[in-house]
């Protein structure tokens, strides 16, 4: 099987969206760093 499953795209979608600024990340999730 070479196909990616449902929840692993869901999990991908999500979290690359969060990289990108796409989607809000939940609170506490992203920290700035100096």
């Amino acid at each position: 099987e070479t196909e990616v499953g449902p929840v692993t795209r869901k999990l991908y979608d999500e979290l690359t969206g969060i990289q990108f600024g796409d989607i809000e990340a939940p609170e506490g999730w992203i920290v700035k760093v100096d």
